[in-house]
């Protein structure tokens, strides 16, 4: 019968219709998910890039620290030679103290003898 073959025709065409609809709404779906993606990606390549920037920052602080390390080694070791020195300096200086104490005694010993002496031969 052609009216129920056209009612048929009507219901595919509605169908039809609605799964084009579905499709469209699909596509806009897809671009909005896509577009979110690239977002997301540039975002990744931004991270990226910050976080290459950051690491370069923190090998830069730790040969920084590193070097200051050396320097500091450097410096105690010249505080200990110094130390060392002074000690050995201080030991010279007493080494001659005592040596000028005795030399200064032996020349008032000689200074005494000499008077006793000039004493007797007047």
């Amino acid at each position: 019968n052609l009216g129920t073959e056209l009612d048929e025709w009507k219901r595919r065409f509605a169908d039809a219709e609605k799964d084009v609809h579905v499709g469209e709404v699909c596509q806009q779906q897809l671009k909005a998910s896509e577009a979110s993606v690239a977002d997301l990606e540039r975002e990744l390549a931004a991270s990226r890039e910050s976080l290459a920037a950051e690491r370069s920052k923190a090998f830069d602080v730790a040969n920084c620290l590193a070097d200051k390390r050396d320097t500091m080694s450097e410096l105690q070791r010249q505080l200990r030679d110094s130390v060392a020195q002074a000690a050995d300096l201080k030991r010279q200086l007493t080494t001659c103290q005592e040596s000028l104490g005795v030399g200064h005694s032996e020349v008032s010993d000689v200074a005494r003898s000499l008077v006793k002496e000039q004493g007797k031969t007047s």
